[in-house]
């Protein structure tokens, strides 16, 4: 089991619940329409968005926070399906909130159906 956040590459949401409809969409599209899609290479800003998480908690140190790895494997597109050890979840997810904002990313906790913001 994991604590999950949902980053993505778009404009943010005005509420929580048009944050919600975005996840759907973007999910249904991306990971469950996946067959249908000729590039999964994740979109630029979420390459580098993994690539500054892995830089602050790489996924080979014996303390990753990281529920699963590599976690570029959980991008397609303009999004990133993140899971976090619930261990860590509390320590964790405000930074990955706070990176994403920085970057002009959306974070999204899909538990809780709420936009989080950095």
């Amino acid at each position: 089991m994991s604590f999950d956040l949902v980053v993505w590459d778009g404009p943010l949401p005005a509420s929580d619940g048009d944050a919600l409809s975005t996840f759907d969409a973007l999910y249904s599209e991306w990971f469950e329409g996946v067959g249908d899609k000729d590039d999964r290479t994740p979109a630029p800003a979420i390459r580098q968005y993994v690539e500054a998480l892995l830089g602050r908690w790489p996924a080979e140190d014996d303390s990753s926070p990281w529920a699963d790895s590599p976690i570029i494997n959980n991008a397609i597109g303009p999004i990133l399906y993140l899971g976090i050890a619930p261990s860590r979840a509390d320590e964790i997810a405000p930074e990955c909130s706070r990176l994403a904002a920085q970057r002009g990313l959306v974070c999204f906790d899909p538990q809780s159906g709420s936009l989080r913001r950095g």
